[in-house]
């Protein structure tokens, strides 16, 4: 989960790269948000408390969710394609996957 959650915030960084400064802001939401879902995972697990680690859990959660808005923004204006988004947005709806399944095995220990 980590891996492909690291490897998804190397492939947004790469994504931005071509977007025109007029968008700028938005390339540095997209690459702030893809980064701190790998970044959570990372922070709760070493933290090595359960409830914080949990807490880590639900926060990469949503920046994943964030991410994908603003990927179907990025479509919108023109900026990615149609299958690049989709595909993004499939890659972290399976981070997400695996992130509410490890909540849910976390959360009835907790």
């Amino acid at each position: 989960m980590f891996n492909l959650a690291y490897e998804l915030a190397v492939r947004i960084l790469h994504l931005t790269e071509s977007w025109s400064c007029r968008f700028d802001w938005l390339a540095e939401q997209i690459m702030r948000s893809s980064e701190s879902v790998a970044a959570n995972i990372a922070e709760g697990f070493e933290s090595q408390h359960p409830k914080e680690y949990l807490r880590s859990l639900y926060i990469a959660r949503r920046e994943a969710g964030e991410t994908k808005v603003h990927l179907r923004y990025a479509h919108d204006a023109g900026l990615t394609s149609a299958d690049e988004c989709d595909g993004l947005c499939r890659d972290y709806d399976r981070v997400g996957q695996m992130l509410w399944g490890l909540i849910r095995s976390l959360g009835s220990r907790v």
